[in-house]
């Protein structure tokens, strides 16, 4: 009897590591098919290249501490664009964020985030955005942005509080993975 149990023990442990490691592998083609990449502040470099028309955009730029930048060409164009930080705009975790079009010399929108997320969805040839936002006390701010009329607008924000936020990153890349591409 107990040699049965033990079989069985080790067949149920077999399927449920089998069927865990398939949901695995599901959830992260369906990231990887959502998501062409992430970033954070740590992904930002510093930017010595931005000039006055990028550093106009804050109010309190310190010129001792340059700006920080991560560039990717959103809209395919070949030209990429920069989301542009200031260490002064940053807190504990969140940042604000100025997307910068070089080759027009025009600011694409403001994000407040700690994370953004660059979907492989498209509105007017741009990705959708996707950022999060710690405000501290188990409570954040998830933002969906949408490119229209020459920048991104804000279209739906949902508040996480409690477990919620440990939802959410179930379903979103390891965050080791931040500034590359998602193949």
């Amino acid at each position: 009897m107990i040699n049965s149990l033990v079989l069985f023990s080790v067949k149920t442990y077999k399927y449920f590591t089998l069927l865990f490691l398939l949901n695995s592998f599901v959830a992260q083609a369906q990231m990887k098919a959502e998501y062409r990449m992430f970033f954070t502040q740590r992904s930002a470099l510093p930017d010595t290249s931005l000039g006055a028309d990028v550093q106009a955009f804050f109010e309190d730029y310190d010129k001792e501490r340059p700006l920080r930048s991560f560039s990717v060409d959103l809209n395919g164009d070949g030209s990429k664009e920069e989301f542009v930080v200031s260490d002064i705009l940053c807190g504990s975790s969140n940042c604000t964020w100025v997307i910068f079009d070089r080759e027009h010399r025009m600011s694409l929108g403001t994000l407040n985030a700690g994370i953004i997320y660059i979907s492989r969805k498209k509105s007017e040839d741009y990705p959708l955005l996707e950022t999060y936002a710690s405000l501290g006390s188990e409570q954040s701010i998830v933002s969906f942005f949408t490119f229209r009329n020459g920048s991104y607008h804000e279209t739906k924000r949902v508040v996480l509080t409690g477990g919620d936020a440990k939802k959410y990153f179930a379903n979103k890349p390891p965050n080791d993975m931040g500034g590359k591409e998602l193949k």
